[in-house]
């Protein structure tokens, strides 16, 4: 019963040592610190299967007791192998980083290589389309503020010619002119409204064919 109680207390206290190894290691780890660590465990591990064939000697009313200690020990131990393979993982994924960092920084290129000339003509074509774009754009831009100025000014027009001829109607209702005269300037309206539109679609027509030609 001694043996095991010593057993149990080796391999508690073993336990706690690899624990504060496995934290200090924190991704900072070298390949004879995991040794060192992966030697403790399995020492940890003998250990607990030492004490796992000293339970049949142990009275029968303290087996259980000591079966439970000892399954936990060995799941405290699984979980111990878990955590320092997780640091080999950290310890290589630095290695792999700190390495891909100097290749990149060896990397010699050459000036007159033939795909550093290919990067270049590349961006450079590319830039000229972005600014042959931009033109485009500021162009069309331009053209639909300057069609938009030209709607809402013969809009205006339009509105001040409705106006007019409301008012002439009104007065020549009021002297008493035939509805013949009516109907002629009725009709007069008509036409004045059909050349407004005219006028308004000409001119977006000659605005756009001078932007397609010239611009």
């Amino acid at each position: 019963m001694s043996s095991n109680t010593e057993l149990t207390t080796s391999a508690t206290r073993l336990k706690l040592q690899i624990q504060q190894r496995i934290s200090k290691l924190a991704g900072r780890s070298s390949i004879e610190e995991e040794e060192q660590v992966s030697g403790e465990i399995e020492q940890m591990d003998a250990l607990c299967e030492r004490l796992q064939q000293g339970i049949i000697k142990e009275p029968i009313n303290s087996r259980q007791f000591l079966k439970t200690k000892v399954d936990q020990l060995l799941f405290d131990c699984q979980e111990l192998r878990k955590g320092l393979e997780a640091q080999r993982i950290l310890r290589r994924k630095r290695e792999k980083e700190t390495k891909d960092r100097e290749d990149l920084l060896s990397k010699t290129y050459t000036t007159n290589s033939d795909s550093t000339l290919l990067m270049i003509d590349e961006a450079y074509n590319l830039n000229n389309q972005n600014q042959r774009l931009e033109g485009a754009s500021r162009g069309m831009s331009d053209l639909i503020g300057s069609a938009e100025a030209i709607l809402s000014d013969l809009r205006s027009q339009g509105t001040v010619l409705k106006r007019a001829h409301r008012r002439v109607l009104d007065m020549l209702n009021t002297l008493g002119l035939s509805n013949t005269v009516m109907r002629l300037i009725e009709q007069r309206g008509t036409q004045d409204r059909w050349i407004l539109w005219g006028g308004m679609i000409v001119s977006l027509v000659i605005m756009f064919l001078i932007y397609h030609y010239f611009g």
